[in-house]
């Protein structure tokens, strides 16, 4: 069980710096946003996350195996709660990252709404 331990703590870790640079190009799709950047500029930090991500999906779908025996074991080893710090910093950072979705599209609305309130004075 050490080894899925292992395999598993080096795979998350390997996703948390993955989350880390998902979370950092959040932060410059907002700045993309508020700075009021051409839309493809948005669209390429769009598809640089979403490069990211599908990169952490290939790394679930490579871990599905230990996981699995991961929670099969988990209670009766010694090692049970191994993982949790990793995995509390995964929680953390994804939150984090949820966080700056919703002021991107936040800032999405605010802009559209300055934008749709000068088109009227015109």
């Amino acid at each position: 069980m050490n080894r899925v331990v292992d395999r598993l703590r080096e795979a998350y870790l390997r996703e948390l710096d993955l989350y880390v640079e998902v979370e950092g190009l959040g932060h410059a799709g907002v700045r993309a946003v508020r700075e009021r950047l051409p839309l493809h500029r948005l669209n390429e930090i769009n598809r640089q996350k979403q490069d990211r991500l599908n990169r952490i999906a290939e790394i679930e779908m490579g871990i599905a195996a230990d996981k699995d025996a991961w929670r099969r074991t988990r209670d009766d080893r010694p090692f049970a709660h191994a993982l949790d710090p990793v995995l509390e910093q995964l929680r953390r950072r994804i939150e984090s990252i949820l966080e700056i979705e919703r002021e991107t599209e936040k800032s999405i609305v605010e802009a559209s709404g300055l934008l749709e309130s000068e088109a009227a004075k015109s």
